[in-house]
């Protein structure tokens, strides 16, 4: 017959999955907090970048006919 008190054994495998899964649980915290500090880092890093592209981006004149003759040229370039 089965008996509803577990054996020793049982109870020492319990124990070690529950270390095991406190411990997972835990590496799994430090690589979010981790991976949150480098995300966080990069988009700080790239911001300056970012913003002198867009303040190029706004300072061009698109609408310039220089720059559509220059368009055109580099268009050309990789056809030869």
């Amino acid at each position: 017959c089965l008996s509803p008190v577990p054996s020793p054994a049982v109870a020492a495998v319990g124990r070690a999955v529950e270390e095991v899964c406190s411990a997972l649980n835990k590496h799994a915290d430090v690589v979010a907090e981790l991976f949150g500090r480098v995300s966080t880092e990069l988009c700080g890093g790239f911001g300056p970048a970012v913003d002198s592209f867009v303040g190029f981006f706004h300072a061009v004149v698109w609408k310039d006919q220089q720059f559509d003759s220059a368009r055109f040229h580099c268009l050309l370039i990789p056809v030869d």
